[in-house]
């Protein structure tokens, strides 16, 4: 078996000794390490699988209900495989970022019906399933298997760019391979999922964006941007793309206690989750809009919609500001993609639709 390397360099050609560095995070680790629902002793593959799948631009404190409820529900690859489509969707309605929910679908079938109900334990081997990609094939290898694979999310990028005094951009693609390429030389043949997860709490409670905790980081005495006074310029700030804006109209049709729903198509924002009818705002008559977005059977019935109030609701890098409208009609069959809900259930709705109708809600 080839030694781990006993040192890495910076572009400038700085060496950082590797012993020392994982010495004194793994045992920073073993006092200091964060209790999470999915961290285990001895990590079972799809609950680690599953909670990459949900952490992936999502902070912990919101993929913790959503993964014990998963779990409940889908306690393992075939119940999850096994389960339909909109029941899936419906269980992440909220957590964001929906198109992972249809991946994470169809991996869970991939795993059951192809594999024999067994997660492939080499970085390639987890790549090939849907949602997968490089990041979380290494996370998943290291924490459920041991594998001595690299990562590298936005927490680790912090760590690996402060202790090796790397001051480029870190959406540059150099840089990137370059940290990819440190993060391979430094994570050791024993441990890799311990050291793995070592790196991402670091950077999570100590090696923060702002305010680092630099004197109780187990890595000051090697840090090069410590040394060098750079923390504070490590990574360079970069400029923040301003949200574009979407307005949209957006109508509860009510019948009784029942609400009228629409399921969007399995790509693009929201993608297969359930909606309010609604459409972007183009300065035509509400009545014509009505027309366009809703069931000629609902039509024939319908009440003329009055104006509630404006709604907005911020995604990563859009602003959508919804105009909603309130109409009442007669209950009646409706085609498919449409269907009534029971107002006192649950709706498997994104956070933006349940904030309409938390807005109009007496």
């Amino acid at each position: 078996m080839p030694t781990a390397p006993r040192s890495a360099a910076n572009a400038s050609g700085d060496p950082v000794e590797l012993p020392r560095l994982r010495r004194r995070l793994l045992s920073w680790y073993d006092r200091h390490r964060r209790e999470l629902p999915w961290r285990s002793d001895n990590p079972d593959p799809y609950a680690v699988w599953l909670s990459e799948m949900m952490l992936q631009q999502t902070q912990t404190s919101t993929v913790a209900p959503y993964y014990a409820a998963f779990l409940k529900t889908y306690p393992n690859v075939d119940a999850l495989a096994a389960a339909p489509r909109e029941d899936v969707l419906a269980m992440w309605a909220g957590l964001g970022y929906y198109r992972r929910a249809h991946l994470l679908h169809d991996a869970a079938k991939v795993v059951a019906d192809e594999l024999g109900g067994r997660f492939p334990e080499t970085v390639e081997g987890l790549m090939a399933l849907p949602g997968v990609g490089r990041y979380s094939a290494g996370a998943i290898a290291s924490i459920a298997f041991d594998v001595s694979a690299p990562i590298l999310d936005g927490n680790v990028k912090r760590v690996l760019a402060r202790v090796f005094a790397i001051r480029d951009l870190q959406s540059d693609a150099k840089t990137i391979a370059k940290l990819w390429q440190i993060s391979g030389e430094i994570i050791p043949r024993k441990r890799c999922g311990d050291f793995n997860q070592a790196l991402m709490d670091l950077g999570a409670t100590v090696c923060t964006p702002k305010m680092p905790l630099c004197d109780t980081c187990p890595l000051n005495r090697i840090c090069l941007a410590r040394q060098r006074d750079l923390v504070d310029k490590i990574p360079p700030v970069r400029k923040r793309l301003k949200p574009t804006r979407m307005d949209l109209s957006a109508f509860v049709i009510e019948s009784g206690e029942y609400v009228l729903l629409h399921r969007r198509s399995d790509s693009g924002l929201w993608a297969g989750m359930w909606e309010l009818p609604n459409a972007e705002a183009n300065g035509e008559r509400i009545d014509a809009v009505c027309e366009a977005v809703l069931p000629a059977s609902v039509c024939k019935t319908l009440s003329r919609p009055v104006k509630a109030r404006a709604v907005q609701h911020q995604l990563t890098h859009r602003t959508v500001r919804f105009n909603v409208y309130r109409a009442t009609c007669r209950k009646s069959r409706v085609p498919k993609p449409f269907q009534w809900a029971r107002k006192d259930n649950a709706l498997p709705l994104p956070k933006a639709f349940q904030k309409v109708l938390s807005a109009i809600s007496p």
